[in-house]
């Protein structure tokens, strides 16, 4: 199973199934803004635990919880859902340089805004597919890699 994301996000479901090999602006997935977790590392205290590992796990952890809820807004119809669980991401993504994700999340509270939109299952479905490797890739530039699930 992919990294980070219960077994159902990868079944059968109303959002098209998207593989790594058909995503939109592919090098996207990977794509790190280091000086993102620079500074999240000159935050570190002497003495105190590592504030970019535990930044980094929250969002490993929160992540596919809100993946989830676009993907269950899609299915619901529910707009706002989307919309507001892009945000919450997009957010997340931006502040540890995950460009990739961001831009994902950027298209669908975009899309989620306009309401109806056909593309909006096509983005979460890309999401779900690139997720995995934008949480490995965080991981290893973080130095978080042995906690990869």
């Amino acid at each position: 199973m992919p990294l980070g994301l219960p077994i159902w996000m990868y079944s059968t479901c109303t959002v098209p199934d998207i593989d790594d090999n058909h995503l939109r602006d592919r090098a996207m997935i990977d794509t790190i803004d280091y000086s993102a977790l620079d500074i999240i590392r000159g935050l570190q205290r002497e003495g105190q635990p590592d504030v970019l590992h535990r930044i980094v796990e929250l969002f490993c952890e929160s992540a596919p919880r809100l993946i989830e809820n676009m993907r269950a807004g899609v299915v619901a119809q529910d707009y706002n859902a989307i919309g507001v669980a892009a945000h919450t991401l997009k957010s997340s993504a931006a502040h540890l340089g995950l460009h990739g994700v961001y831009q994902r999340c950027t298209n669908i509270e975009n899309n989620a805004r306009s309401g109806n939109s056909p593309e909006i299952d096509t983005w979460v479905a890309e999401l779900v597919a690139m997720y995995p490797h934008a949480e490995q890739a965080l991981r290893l530039a973080a130095g978080t890699a042995a906690s990869v699930k």
